[in-house]
């Protein structure tokens, strides 16, 4: 219809009726290609809310799951310590039998950092991570995984020295390993629901049977491997905190920007 009109006002040299028309097709161009990128706007809106909410939620679990590995991590290195001053002294104090009972147990335990958040996974993988459009959100999250990488590192570093402890020769202890009715009561017990039911169950891994301090006391080489995890497992602590302090500005920082208008 617009097509018609210009070549009638074309024929009858209605010039001012030409631009008219000329007009209305340009100003109607130009407010679709408006109208979608209105649309455009409000999609990557809407998906960058999704995002943030997703990112806070596994943040949030992320926290969490970090404190247990802290609290794990600490208390290896605690009864590391605490065999430490036992094969020193050559006396095993009261109140730290069942600590010293477990270091000598966990001696090659390593605790593994918690998976990196997923949504923080698919924005790196897709190039999304540059698209947020809040550069202090997205500062965060570059310090976040700095410090990822160099806590990861760490575990991996633990788990060869776990390796390696595994590989010496046997310390002279003598483990109990856990029985099929353990493993059946701590089933029943919903040991297998949760990584903190399993942690605190009983009978599932083995159990220290007897150990000799003396030998233990003989030979150098033991006191060193402990050291050296209470060195390790100490360091690998400091570095889990540091990454609980990343996370937890990430959570901080998607919290207040809720509260902003």
């Amino acid at each position: 219809m617009i097509l018609s009109r210009i070549s009638r006002a074309i024929r009858e040299q209605n010039w001012f009726a030409v631009a008219i028309e000329f007009l209305i097709v340009i100003l109607g161009v130009v407010i679709g290609f408006q109208i979608t990128a209105w649309n455009a706007e409000r999609t990557a809106r809407i998906q960058e809310a999704v995002i943030l909410a997703n990112l806070e939620e596994d943040f949030q679990t992320l926290v969490s799951e970090t404190d247990d590995v802290i609290e794990r991590t600490f208390e290896i290195a605690r009864n590391a310590t605490v065999v430490v001053e036992a094969i020193d002294s050559g006396v095993v104090p009261e109140d730290r039998v069942g600590q010293f009972e477990e270091g000598l147990i966990s001696l090659v335990w390593a605790v593994q950092p918690p998976q990196s958040p997923s949504t923080l996974q698919e924005l790196v993988s897709s190039g999304g991570l540059s698209r947020l459009s809040d550069p202090a959100l997205r500062a965060a999250l570059a310090r976040f995984m700095e410090r990822y990488e160099a806590v990861d590192g760490m575990a991996n570093l633990l788990v060869e020295a776990r390796f390696n402890n595994a590989q010496r020769a046997p310390l002279p202890v003598s483990l109990e390993p856990g029985s099929v009715a353990d493993l059946e009561r701590a089933r029943e017990a919903g040991a297998f629901l949760s990584s903190e039911n399993y942690r605190v169950a009983q009978g599932v891994r083995s159990t220290l049977e007897h150990y000799d301090l003396d030998a233990l006391r003989a030979d150098p080489v033991v006191r060193d491997m402990f050291v050296a995890s209470r060195t390790l497992n100490n360091t690998y602590l400091s570095w889990l905190v540091a990454l609980r302090v990343r996370a937890q500005d990430v959570v901080d920082y998607l919290e207040s920007s809720e509260d902003t208008p």
